[in-house]
C-alpha cells in the first residue's frame, strides 16, 4: 500500500517550504486507514489547505488513483514558495492538482461553497504571538496564534457554514466512522 502515497525522495524542498514531518505522516497515515470510506464516498472535489511541499496532495491523489476516476483535485498555500514546491512534487509524481496561492481557500471560497468532497489541512497550531499569524516565508506553517488555534478557527468556521456542518458537528462529537 505505501506505493500508493508520495515517495519522499520525489518530493521537493525549499528552505522557506515546511518539509514532511511527524504530522505530515500522520495525516497520510489517516488517509490510508479511510482509503476504503474515500473510495466508496466518490469524491469529485479534493482540497488541501496549506498545502507545503505537496507530500500531503500528492499522497491522496496516488491513494484515489484509478479507483475514483474525475476528480478534480485542488491546493491551497499562503506561501508562494510553498506553491511551487507543491507543483514541484504533482510533477515529479506524475499527477495533477491546480496549486492556487491563496489565504485557505479565499479565492475560490464562493464558487466553491458546499462542494469539496473532501479536505485535508495541516495547519498551523504552534502557539505564537498572534501578529505572526500569516507572516511570509516558512514561519506561516506552524505560527498558530496566542493559543495555537486562529488559523485552526478560521478554517473551521469557513468548512461549518460551507461544507456540511452537521456532519462536521457529529464527527466532532463521536469517533470518525
Amino acid at each position: 500500500m505505501s506505493s500508493r502515497i508520495a515517495e519522499i525522495r520525489l518530493v521537493s524542498s525549499h528552505r522557506e517550504v515546511y518539509e514532511p514531518c511527524d504530522d505530515s505522516f500522520a495525516l497520510v497515515d489517516a488517509l490510508l486507514a479511510d482509503h476504503t470510506n474515500l473510495i466508496d464516498h466518490k469524491p469529485k472535489i479534493c482540497m488541501e489547505i496549506g498545502c507545503g511541499s505537496g507530500y500531503v496532495i500528492t499522497s491522496l491523489i496516488r491513494l484515489l488513483g484509478d479507483e475514483v476516476p474525475g476528480v478534480h483535485y485542488l491546493a491551497t498555500d499562503t506561501n508562494p514558495i510553498a506553491a511551487r514546491v507543491t507543483t514541484e512534487t504533482l510533477e515529479a509524481h506524475g499527477v495533477d492538482a491546480d496549486v492556487i496561492c491563496t489565504d485557505i481557500a479565499s479565492c475560490v471560497e464562493k464558487r466553491l461553497a458546499g462542494s469539496v468532497d473532501v479536505i485535508v489541512v495541516n495547519p498551523p497550531y504552534v502557539p505564537t504571538p498572534e501578529y505572526e499569524v500569516g507572516i511570509e516565508g516558512i514561519a506561516s506553517a506552524w505560527a498558530g496564534g496566542e493559543n495555537g488555534l486562529t488559523v485552526i478557527d478560521k478554517i473551521l468556521r469557513k468548512v461549518s457554514v460551507e461544507n456540511h456542518g452537521s456532519e462536521i458537528d457529529r464527527r466532532g462529537e463521536s469517533p470518525y466512522p
